[in-house]
């Protein structure tokens, strides 16, 4: 997957979620997701449809204040810092992506499978 379907598939995860997203990632995925305003605007959409968001990232002091923007996004929100996360991934109720970096290119691996969906995450999403 290029960076533009890796885009499509967070915005996925958000729109198709009805009624829990997670996102969980290293320290440098607050940037990344902020950084595009496709993205921003489904954090606001979910937030205006009531959808539950958790979020857990490797908070660092580069990343601090995209935390905190995160965090004045949406009301109830839950921001979570866990040391060492090399993953970065996402999930709703029926769906999950992974997103990976190599060689600078962001490359991605999507599934809706049940059994994936459940064993990724089911942990972090219903918490």
């Amino acid at each position: 997957m290029y960076q533009s379907d890796v885009i499509n598939g967070i915005l996925d995860i958000f729109y198709n979620s009805e009624h829990r997203v997670a996102f969980c990632g290293n320290s440098r995925f607050p940037s990344l997701i902020l950084s595009f305003e496709s993205i921003r605007k489904a954090i606001v959409d979910a937030k205006n449809r009531g959808i539950r968001q958790r979020y857990i990232f490797e908070i660092t002091k580069e990343n601090i204040n995209y935390c905190k923007e995160l965090m004045r996004m949406v009301d109830d929100l839950q921001v979570r810092h866990s040391d060492q996360i090399e993953a970065n991934f996402a999930l709703n109720e029926t769906e999950y992506l992974s997103s990976i970096t190599m060689k600078e290119r962001h490359q991605a691996i999507y599934s809706n499978v049940s059994e994936i969906v459940e064993q990724e995450g089911i942990d972090i999403l219903f918490m």
